[in-house]
């Protein structure tokens, strides 16, 4: 059976785009620890069999929109979704299907 949460917080490790001075992206030195799509998705779906959230909210180091397809991850049925983003890669074509989720 899976436990009902409000939240799941998904902190991803990737390249980014921008080097603000807040972020700690710059500990990801080593493209071993850089995170793929592929990867994300099993280690979604791996929570969805235990836990049934509410919204999933994406964010970490760097920057998700840096994935190709990136979009496919927020593609789970009746969940909502945080993105975390700095935008600077997003379209407004982008913007208005994910404002839409």
């Amino acid at each position: 059976m899976r436990r009902p949460v409000l939240f799941l917080d998904a902190n991803v490790y990737l390249p980014c785009n921008l080097k603000c001075t807040y972020c700690r992206s710059d500990i990801i030195k080593d493209a071993n620890h850089v995170q793929s799509l592929s990867l994300i998705e099993q280690a979604l779906e791996n929570s969805l069999d235990y836990i049934d959230p509410a919204v999933v909210k994406m964010s970490g180091y760097g920057e998700l929109t840096t994935l190709p397809g990136f979009e496919r991850l927020f593609n789970i049925p009746n969940v909502g979704f945080q993105l975390i983003t700095n935008g600077t890669r997003l379209s407004e074509e982008q913007i208005t299907r994910l404002s839409s989720i």
